[in-house]
């Protein structure tokens, strides 16, 4: 395996609403540890179950899906485009905690209201079912219980993967495991689509987007990636 060195010396491999919920439509290695867990055949039954029983709601870039503090009343699955969940913490910092894209799921709970808020960031459909009415069919249905608890613990892997990254990379690095990361989900012919901001990405990683700039650049300048333009990457073959 190819590997790219930082000047640390760390290793990054393969260098590669319910609020505003109203108004919807009916419808009938530190680096490698980033990589995530292939999907679960067992989700094809939520997802499903969303189409039998969801309801489609459009968002506009940045509006928001529901609000931090508000009641948990719904869970999502997005059809297309981006959201992003974040929490402000009390001194008025955000941090976000997840990106989400075509297929994923997202707004399980554990208690009544929010611990997090969820925005789109750009042109988002999305079908989303009551949480209500998810709690009685998985009752009743010991596969959709698995699938549920399924994505629940993917969903704290993935958390526990960003921790570790948090805790032990340094900013360059933790920019180029990001682009690994997004490289993993949607690359095509070695192109990656950066949907977010780079304000998004700084909050993300719990850097500072002038951080995030520089860290670009090095990693053009070390040939790591090309880019064509804010939102359009290429990884580099070692």
């Amino acid at each position: 395996m190819n590997e790219w060195i930082p000047a640390d010396g760390r290793r990054l491999a393969n260098r590669l609403d319910d609020r505003d919920e109203k108004g919807t439509k009916s419808a009938g290695s530190v680096a490698n540890a980033i990589h995530l867990a292939p999907f679960c055949p067992r989700q094809n039954l939520l997802h499903d179950h969303y189409e039998r029983h969801g309801q489609i709601v459009c968002k506009a870039p940045e509006a928001a899906i529901f609000l931090q503090g508000s009641p948990a009343s719904f869970i999502y699955m997005v059809l297309k485009g981006h959201v992003r969940c974040s929490i402000i913490t009390p001194s008025g910092r955000r941090h976000i905690v997840r990106f989400f894209r075509t297929g994923d799921l997202f707004g399980f709970e554990d208690f009544e209201t929010r611990h997090s808020g969820a925005e789109a960031i750009d042109h988002v459909t999305l079908r989303r079912v009551p949480r209500g009415q998810l709690d009685q069919a998985i009752q009743g249905n010991p596969s959709l219980e698995q699938a549920v608890r399924d994505h629940i613990c993917r969903e704290l892997r993935i958390r526990e993967k960003q921790i570790v990254r948090l805790a032990h990379l340094p900013a360059e690095a933790r920019v180029a495991s990001f682009i690994k990361e997004l490289a993993s989900q949607q690359a095509v012919n070695g192109e990656i689509s950066l949907p977010m901001s780079r304000v998004d990405i700084a909050d993300y990683l719990g850097l500072t987007v002038e951080t995030v700039s520089r860290s670009f650049s090095t990693l053009r300048r070390k040939g790591v990636i090309q880019q064509s333009s804010p939102s359009k990457i290429r990884l580099m073959a070692s």
